[in-house]
């Protein structure tokens, strides 16, 4: 996705300090990301930061991605994961409307949660996992 966020002029800021182990497919793994990072890439503010940051705590691994929009969301954020439910019906981007909707449902699938939040433009989607914790915990000592 690099090139795709360099092309929009995105600056990617990553935090992931821990190491966690997840039973996961990792085709719809790669989904999920790829979706939601592609979802950045067509619709963040060009020339702004996107924060990805991730932790594992009380159990669970929690990835969120975090960026500034460039346009006004009109929508309530849980309606983004909707089929076909898009943010701002008159972008004249690509998209069918069923990123966020795909994701969600891969994510509930594997047993995760995926959450959308807004504050005013700044869009944050979360995905939280339940971690192995044996091996975790092994890794991160």
């Amino acid at each position: 996705m690099a090139d795709q966020f360099e092309r929009a002029r995105l600056d990617v800021r990553v935090n992931l300090p821990e190491k966690a182990v997840l039973t996961l497919d990792g085709d719809k793994t790669c989904r999920i990301y790829e979706n939601l990072m592609g979802n950045i890439a067509k619709y963040a503010l060009p020339g702004s930061r996107v924060y990805l940051t991730g932790s594992v705590r009380d159990g669970r691994v929690t990835v969120t991605l975090k960026n500034i929009s460039a346009a006004e969301i009109h929508v309530d954020p849980a309606e983004l994961t909707d089929r076909f439910v898009r943010g701002d019906e008159s972008r004249g981007t690509e998209g069918s409307g069923l990123g966020l909707a795909i994701a969600k449902s891969f994510t509930e699938l594997m047993g995760g949660q995926l959450t959308v939040e807004l504050d005013d433009d700044v869009f944050k989607v979360t995905t939280s996992w339940p971690a192995r914790e044996e091996i975790s915990q092994k890794i991160s000592e």
